[in-house]
């Protein structure tokens, strides 16, 4: 079995195994209460230094919606790459971020639906690591 790697450093709860219980991780300020993925010193809306980190929420809505039928640029594969739908999601503790939205199909996307947090191999890496990448499922 292949090493699994995050697709960035820092963004993901770890261990990576078991993937069902990866969680998205970010800073939170305890200021203003601005959340966003990844660690940061700083607020990036209130400049404070008063943050925390803060592991977000699995579940969450869309707020709109596409597909998408270019490849997104490195280092997401092109050989790989075949066209998916995709939403802006806010997480039911207030972070807005882009993903993949599995287990539907584009018809079946709508503003306001309910997504949950995956993971899955994205690609594997030079290395021959699985790069491990969150997305989100649609709730049916």
């Amino acid at each position: 079995m292949a090493t699994q790697v995050p697709f960035k450093e820092g963004y993901l709860t770890t261990p990576l195994s078991p993937l069902e219980d990866f969680r998205l991780k970010g800073t939170k300020c305890k200021d203003c209460g601005c959340v966003v993925l990844g660690k940061s010193t700083n607020c990036i809306n209130c400049t404070s230094e008063n943050v925390v980190e803060h592991v977000f929420s699995k579940t969450g809505k869309i707020h709109s919606y596409t597909f998408i039928r270019s490849c997104p640029p490195p280092p997401y594969p092109k050989e790989s790459f075949k066209p998916f739908p995709a939403g802006w999601v806010e997480t039911d503790d207030g972070l807005m971020l882009i993903s993949e939205i599995t287990n539907c199909t584009y018809e079946e996307l709508d503003f306001g639906k309910k997504v949950e947090l995956v993971c899955d191999k994205g690609w594997t890496d030079e290395k021959g690591n699985d790069v491990i990448m969150y997305k989100f499922k649609l709730i049916k």
